[in-house]
């Protein structure tokens, strides 16, 4: 058991810095502070249990695990989302960040969405329930305000100065964000809820290759049995009619 509390300790002390970039990624996609903070609990503890898909390096996997649940959460229950996405309103931080603080809700959405979050332009319309369209057409005319306000050269470079803003804003603690500590202790009740039903499931898989493997050492007994039994023809046990039969 203290082993296994120390690979819990371990595992959330390696995912307590991206504690905030995980949070604002739940937050921007389910635009309600309690189910961002439910979406992240449910991430933490689908990782920890069954680490990052294959291809995946650890800091991605637990990216996709927070995107897939907040938008599970988002799309399946849409009623719920009360809540008004605020993010990305503070000026602070460098020139991207005060140009965006200037922009309408949408915009601001569309860019934490694709660049912070790193959600599919489809994906990013489904959630904000607005046509695909309109949401191109919103994010390249934000991204063309961008350059001429930078003054840069391509919209390559207005998407790269856009996405390093985001991802640092991210990065950022919110007053929404739960406390580390109280994250902790949700993740740590979670996996101990985690462990009943996974011990189950190990006790059946145990009792049914046990029940296999008995009865494959039974057939295996009778088998040899089987073919070690004498013929009656070679050891001259025969019956009566084969005796008779043998006399001339």
């Amino acid at each position: 058991m203290t082993q296994e509390r120390e690979e819990q300790r371990a595992y959330f002390e390696k995912v307590s810095p991206m504690l905030p970039e995980l949070y604002q990624t739940a937050y921007a996609i389910c635009a309600d502070p309690e189910l961002a903070e439910y979406c992240l609990q449910f991430a933490l503890t689908q990782h920890y249990t069954e680490g990052s898909r294959r291809g995946m390096s650890f800091r991605d996997g637990l990216r996709s695990e927070v995107r897939t649940a907040a938008m599970e959460e988002a799309l399946a229950a849409p009623e719920r989302l009360e809540g008004e996405w605020n993010g990305l309103a503070s000026p602070g931080g460098d020139e991207v960040r005060a140009f965006l603080a200037r922009q309408e809700a949408d915009a601001r959405r569309a860019a934490a969405l694709i660049c912070g979050c790193g959600c599919s332009v489809s994906q990013a319309a489904r959630v904000m329930k607005i046509p695909q369209n309109r949401l191109r057409s919103t994010f390249s005319h934000l991204l063309r305000d961008l350059q001429s306000e930078l003054g840069l050269e391509d919209v390559r470079s207005a998407r790269r100065a856009l996405e390093a803003s985001v991802r640092r804003s991210f990065r950022e603690k919110t007053a929404s964000m739960p406390s580390v500590s109280a994250t902790y202790q949700s993740f740590m009740q979670e996996i101990e809820q985690e462990k009943p039903s996974r011990h189950i499931v190990s006790r059946i898989v145990r009792g049914v290759i046990g029940t296999v493997m008995v009865l494959f050492c039974i057939f295996m007994i009778w088998l040899a049995a089987v073919l070690i039994q004498p013929d009656p023809l070679e050891t001259g046990d025969a019956g009566p009619g084969v005796v008779e039969n043998a006399q001339p």
